[in-house]
């Protein structure tokens, strides 16, 4: 009998101890499992290496990178054929002319900090975007978003202040540009209008050329001149609305170009019901 008893208490133990060992086992795995899952979204680091795109977000649709992405380098999400939305919730520095690389299928990006710098052609391989949100935004540079044919929606909440040659060329599709930091939400993409930053004072040729689908383009007094060809080829444009006097409005805006907007009806603050300018040429 004590040997049996032995036997059986050395047996209990054993199990005993397995049983430790599964259970340690499952903990550890659990806790890899969501730091796996913690890291798969918020990680930047992982962010920061190949092996993150091609192993993680290749199957993802939705990736949110945290304050500490704040570089987005040479093909950071190459080849993210899935992703469809990227959100960055941090301050970025720069934004590499081939960092979206193969994300073919993206169609909202929103940058909740800063955008510093970005290269030539940084948004120009994202063929499916849609809608674009930056919360802080000084420049946008010439053919930033051109060509980009399924882009509906441009927000800049604040600070935006110069908008280069051929921002938005070709943009048939895009229906709301709001630069406006003091009503940033007032527009909306049905109302198919452009909101122009207080910011701004010189709206160059070609911003708006072949944007079809912008009804309307709310301009502020600060701007102090409008580039010949600026709305040209703006096929939808039917209102303008300019904070300020028609005739400040022919300063700002040469002539010839404004016979340009021949169907176009243009509302300012001396007009509020506007001035429709196929008539006030028929007057001149």
């Amino acid at each position: 009998m004590p040997g049996v008893c032995s036997f059986f208490k050395c047996h209990s133990v054993a199990i005993f101890i397995i049983s430790c060992i599964l259970l340690l086992v499952i903990i550890i795995v659990g806790s890899l499992c969501n730091c796996y899952e913690k890291k798969e979204i918020y990680d930047a680091k992982i962010c920061n290496s190949e092996l993150y795109c091609k192993k993680i977000l290749t199957n993802k649709e939705y990736v949110c990178c945290d304050e500490t992405v704040n570089v987005l380098s040479n093909e950071r999400f190459a080849e993210c054929k899935n992703l469809k939305r990227i959100d960055f919730k941090g301050d970025i520095l720069y934004i590499d002319s081939s960092a979206f690389n193969g994300c073919e299928n993206v169609e909202e990006i929103n940058f909740y900090g800063k955008v510093q710098y970005y290269s030539d052609g940084a948004f120009q391989k994202l063929a499916k975007l849609k809608r674009i949100y930056f919360k802080d935004l000084d420049i946008i540079y010439a053919k930033t978003f051109s060509n980009l044919t399924n882009l509906k929606s441009i927000t800049i909440e604040k600070n935006l202040r110069e908008v280069e040659d051929d921002a938005f060329l070709n943009c048939d599709m895009l229906k709301n540009f709001n630069a406006n930091e003091i009503n940033v939400h007032l527009t909306d993409e049905s109302k198919r209008a452009a909101v122009v930053s207080q910011n701004i004072y010189v709206l160059k040729s070609w911003t708006f050329s072949f944007c079809d689908s912008i009804e309307k383009v709310v301009i502020y007094g600060n701007v102090i001149a409008i580039e010949p060809h600026c709305f040209s080829a703006c096929k939808g444009l039917k209102e303008i609305v300019y904070c300020g006097s028609f005739e400040k409005f022919k300063e700002v805006y040469p002539l010839y170009a404004i016979e340009l907007l021949s169907d176009c009806l243009i509302k300012t603050t001396d007009n509020p019901q506007g001035v429709n300018v196929k008539d006030s040429i028929k007057n001149r």
